[in-house]
């Protein structure tokens, strides 16, 4: 057979790139070698009966490298791992089992000791709107904080190489893919005036969504993985008065908290797509 066509190139010889992904990866590392469909270690909470546990014994990061990496096209991967004082770091081995088969998508891990992250000086609501516990709160913090720096990881690669990413995508490692992802390309993220970053939808996973995978253009979701930042600033100005008074009973306030930051000050939408079908596997 003749030799397959050679790459496309830009004008001046470099390889042609096309819309670049970059892919944030935060969170809980340890089920990255465990096969989803194991009944122990899948919560049946998260997955409706419709659905099911995944039928095949792969481990998770198989299922995002064969479920979701062959949907982006040209794409890199970064995992900013980072710990408490007094925890155990995370093993960078771990990082590995996300590289890209394809040794033109690149993998940066990035494992680091947080710093002391002091809470928001706003104690009256952060403590009745947040939660009375301590725990409950520096999760949220640490959580924002991981996604904030990971997107850091993004924007200095970017900065070196002269790559530009067109689309980002925040997602956990205790995650998987109910279905194979749909080309990045073909997913509508709205509009200039009206921007959407797409989740899984409510119902596909119990319980909340909106802060566990996330998927839009490069502008929209820096505004998304900025949350840390937005926590203090915006807390006050934009939280809904009712809300305040009369919180909803049981709603992971990380969730509520990913909507109303877009939205109120900057009219983007978190909005389901029936073909984002991601995940959390506990």
């Amino acid at each position: 057979p003749p030799p397959p066509p050679p790459p496309p190139a830009n004008s001046d010889g470099s390889p042609f790139l096309g819309d670049r992904t970059a892919v944030c990866v935060t969170g809980n590392p340890g089920t990255l070698a465990r096969p989803p469909s194991d009944p122990s270690k899948w919560d049946p909470m998260m997955v409706p009966k419709e659905f099911g546990p995944p039928s095949d014994h792969l481990p998770v990061h198989d299922h995002i490298k064969s479920k979701f990496y062959p949907a982006l096209a040209n794409f890199d991967v970064f995992v900013f791992w980072g710990y408490s004082k007094g925890e155990q770091p995370v093993d960078r081995k771990l990082c590995d089992l996300l590289k890209p088969d394809n040794p033109s998508h690149k993998l940066f891990c990035h494992v680091e000791e947080r710093p002391e992250l002091p809470e928001p000086d706003i104690p009256v609501v952060w403590r009745s709107f947040i939660s009375q516990r301590k725990q409950d709160r520096m999760a949220l913090l640490t959580h924002l904080y991981d996604l904030y720096h990971c997107n850091m990881l993004v924007r200095k690669q970017a900065l070196a190489s002269g790559l530009s990413y067109k689309y980002k995508v925040s997602m956990r490692p205790d995650s998987t893919f109910l279905a194979p992802f749909p080309d990045i390309d073909t997913l509508s993220y709205g509009t200039a005036d009206s921007p959407s970053v797409l989740i899984t939808p409510p119902g596909v996973c119990c319980c909340g969504n909106e802060d566990s995978f996330a998927v839009g253009e490069a502008a929209a979701m820096d505004h998304y993985f900025s949350k840390f930042h937005y926590l203090q600033t915006l807390f006050l100005n934009w939280l809904e008065p009712t809300l305040l008074n009369d919180p909803p009973a049981g709603q992971w306030v990380g969730d509520h908290f990913a909507r109303w930051s877009l939205l109120r000050p900057f009219g983007i939408k978190l909005e389901g797509d029936k073909e984002v079908t991601n995940c959390v596997v506990k």
